[in-house]
Parts: C-alpha cells; sequence; structure tokens
C-alpha cells in the first residue's frame, strides 16, 4: 500500500484522509516511544561494527598516551581528553554521521525502510539519537581510559568533578558536527556535503594564529552559538527530507525550533563579539590597555580586571593593602600548572596576613581556569585570560600576556603591598617562591 494512502490516526474507515486531519504537531508519548526505540536499534547494530570498534580503539590509544606522563593530574587528563575529543572524535563524528545519512541510498534500502509505519521525522530523529550515543560512548570510553593512565601510571589521585566536565566539554563538538554531518547528507543527499563542515573545522585548527576563536565550536564560550544552530540544522532536516512522503504537514513545533535555535544563535554571536578581545575580529578597549603595560622589576605591576572562577570581574584594586603572589599558567603547557599548587600552599600559609594568590589562565577555552580551580578546590581567585588565542608566539596570544613580558610558561611574580614588583621567576617549586614570601610578610628586602 503506499505511503499516502496508509491509515493514521483520526482516520474514519472507509473514508480518504486528509493531511488537515492530522494534528500540525507528533503526538508526543508513542512518537517519543518510538524515537527511542529506533535509536536503540541503531545503537545496537552500530556497536557491532567492525569501524566502531577500531574508532574505539584509536581514540582510546591516543588518551592513553597522553595521560601516561608523571604529573597528569585528573584535571590536565581531562583537559587532553577533550583536546583529542576535538581535534580526532569530531571528524570520526562526522565521518560517522554522513555515512549513516546515507547508508541507504547507498545499498538500496529506502524503500524497506520508509515501509515503516513511522513518520520520517521519527525515523530520521531515531537515527540521529541513536548513531550520536555510539559516539558518546567513545567519548565515555576515553575518560575511562584516561582516568585509568593517571592513577595507575602517573600515581595521580581521581576527581570525579574532572571527568564530568570533561564529558560535557568533549561533547560539544561531538554534538555539533554530528548535527552538520548528518544534516547535510540528508538534505542534499550525498555525504560530500556532510564534508564541508570538516574542511570549515580543519580551516580554523589550521589557522588559529590568524582566525578569531568565535569560530571554534569546540570551544565552551562559543556553545550558546553553536549549540542552537546546530539543533536548528536538525530540525531543518527533519522538515526537507523526503518531503515527498508526508502525508500531512510538517510537525509545527520542528518551525518554531528553527525559529528559537536561529535567534539564540545570533543574538549570542552578537553579545559575544561585543563584550570579548578575539582578534582580528574584535578589540576590547580595556584589554588593550591592559598590553600597553609592562612588567618591570622594582615597577608598579600591570593591572588587570578578569573574570574569576565564578564569573565575577576580579582586579589588583579589588584587595587594597595586600601583597600579591600571581601565577601566570596554562594547560598547554603542563609544568605551568604545577603553580597552581604554589599558589594554594601560599594562600593557606599567608592568606590571613594580607597576602593574595591570584592564577591567571592564558589560553583560549574560557572554561579552563573555572573547572581546575573547582576540581582542586581551590579558593584563591583564578582568572581567565579572555584576551587569550592560540598563537606560536606566547607573548603575543593575548595582551596580558604581552603586558607582562611572557616568552613561556609558567611565570609567577611577587608585589609588594604597594603593588611593586619585588620578585619575578619561571620556577614552579613551592621553596624558591615561599621564602619569598615569607620575607617580604616580615618586611625584608629580597632580590628581583
Amino acid at each position: 500500500m503506499a505511503d499516502r494512502d496508509r491509515a493514521v490516526p483520526g482516520d474514519v474507515p472507509g473514508k480518504p484522509h486528509s493531511p488537515r486531519t492530522q494534528s500540525s504537531t507528533l503526538d508526543f508519548v508513542p512518537a517519543g516511544g518510538a524515537v527511542w526505540g529506533i535509536a536503540r536499534h541503531e545503537f545496537s547494530m552500530g556497536s557491532r561494527s567492525p569501524v566502531f570498534w577500531a574508532a574505539l580503539a584509536v581514540c582510546g590509544t591516543l588518551v592513553f598516551r597522553e595521560c601516561l606522563p608523571d604529573g597528569t593530574t585528573a584535571s590536565l587528563a581531562a583537559y587532553r581528553i577533550d583536546k583529542w575529543s576535538a581535534m580526532i572524535l569530531s571528524f570520526i563524528t562526522l565521518f560517522w554521521m554522513a555515512s549513516v545519512a546515507s547508508r541507504d541510498t547507498w545499498i538500496h534500502t529506502e524503500d524497506i525502510l520508509f515501509a515503516k509505519p513511522q513518520t520520517t521525522e521519527v525515523l530520521v530523529l531515531g537515527r540521529f539519537l541513536g548513531n550520536l550515543g555510539l559516539m558518546l560512548a567513545i567519548l565515555v570510553d576515553e575518560i575511562i581510559v584516561g582516568a585509568f593512565a593517571h592513577i595507575a601510571f602517573a600515581g595521580t589521585p581521581p576527581v570525579v568533578l574532572a571527568y564530568y566536565h570533561a564529558f560535557w566539554r568533549g561533547a560539544l563538538p561531538v554534538f555539533v558536527m554530528a548535527s552538520v554531518g548528518y544534516s547535510f547528507s540528508l538534505i542534499f543527499a550525498t555525504p560530500v556535503a556532510g564534508m564541508v563542515a570538516a574542511v570549515y573545522y580543519l580551516a580554523v585548527l589550521g589557522g588559529r594564529d590568524y582566525i578569531s576563536r568565535i569560530f571554534n565550536f569546540s570551544l565552551t564560550q562559543n556553545a550558546p552559538i553553536f549549540l542552537p544552530l546546530a539543533v536548528a540544522l536538525l530540525a531543518v532536516s527533519l522538515i526537507v527530507y523526503k518531503r515527498d512522503r508526508r502525508t500531512r504537514c510538517a510537525p509545527l513545533s520542528l518551525s518554531l525550533v528553527i525559529l528559537a535555535g536561529a535567534f539564540l544563535s545570533v543574538r549570542s554571536a552578537v553579545g559575544i563579539a561585543g563584550t570579548s578581545h578575539d582578534e582580528p575580529m574584535f578589540r576590547n578597549p580595556m584589554l588593550e590597555a591592559m598590553g600597553s603595560q609592562s612588567l618591570q622589576p622594582d615597577m608598579r605591576c600591570p593591572g588587570f580586571t578578569l573574570p574569576n572562577q565564578k564569573g565575577r570581574w576580579t582586579g589588583l584594586r579589588d584587595f587594597p593593602g595586600d601583597m600579591f603572589v600571581i601565577g601566570l599558567w596554562s594547560p598547554e603547557a603542563p609544568v605551568s600548572v604545577q603553580v597552581l599548587d604554589t599558589l594554594k600552599q601560599i594562600d593557606e600559609m599567608f592568606g590571613n596576613q594580607g597576602v593574595r594568590s591570584i592564577g591567571i589562565c592564558i589560553g583560549e577555552e574560557h572554561s579552563t581556569a573555572r573547572d581546575f580551580g573547582s576540581e582542586n578546590g581551590d579558593r584563591f581567585p583564578m582568572l581567565t585570560d579572555i584576551g587569550a588565542r592560540a598563537s606560536i608566539d606566547l607573548q603575543q596570544s593575548s595582551p596580558l600576556a604581552m603586558a607582562f613580558g611572557v616568552a613561556y610558561l609558567p611565570k609567577l611574580v611577587i608585589t609588594d603591598r604597594q603593588r611593586i614588583v619585588r620578585f619575578i621567576t619561571n620556577s614552579v617549586a613551592s621553596e624558591a617562591v615561599i621564602p619569598q614570601v615569607e620575607a617580604l610578610v616580615k618586611g625584608i628586602p629580597v632580590q628581583p
């Protein structure tokens, strides 16, 4: 029986039905059950594929090697897991989802598939969710392997919160790539269309010295732009794909999802562009003013105002009369992460004597400082350099790095209570720093 003649809920037996006799929205209870049924079937079928297990093995092996080195903490392991998810798993996801979208065309099983009683939206969405689940399963495997590596071989303790953060950070590029690869391949009826995203992402990753951060969908600060856009794109594919198979109008809810997604994406992009320092597209006058300063011994320390781990803008002027121990670090320079332990020790030893530890993360991922701070229970301000971007020349990577003359990380600066720079070092060893702090607390001069 042709699909247009199939009985639908609400039809009167013996009378032809009209597309307008059905509701303009999905019957969510039965449709939801059908979606999850198809998703489970797709997940089960995909999990038996040798290609899936090969991808699982490749991703797990890469993460295992990244998390082996001595000193790899749970936070650093989580960061490396997400880095590999953005660089490798996202491309695997793109190719996988593009092939899934084109599978029935390749093997000529479309007639069998669409003989099923489910609506096109249910079939397409169920397939997407089932295969997205497979890609997220690889991400979970990466987290488990990375945790095992750093616990068993690096000898550092587990931190459940770090693994939780790793999952949600890693899921962002996976979801965006899944939506783009699947939707483009459905809409244009060829997996080649999905490869447009691969070209785009390769350009973003390869040209980070020259391309603004706002185009990188793997960065969590850009999630308000790309998540609604990915959802809207998926909704477009649900409406456009196999329109000739429909016996009714497309669900109104999908049109609303498209409009809402597009609106939220554009609104977020405008908001981020208006407040960020994202060269070469956007320049923030406040951060440019920070970059015009210069760190010099026995001179006043460069000032700054940056968001802390709670989102509050924080600067040296918020702590009048305090001494400062400022540590600049980045997870891209693993040794520099150890400066956080030194800052924590100083905070515990001298915090009640007016000594203020401040950590500043120089990196293009804005969630790093917040996540590292919460995962390790750091109470001192952990600031994010919102002007930082990936660059071969670290000193040119942000206005703050330029102001502090950062040639390599870590960099640690100690000031007196008048904010005069008294000590500068690239050492992360607490025994090289704590005696200097102790001397300054007692009013004893130190050699810069």
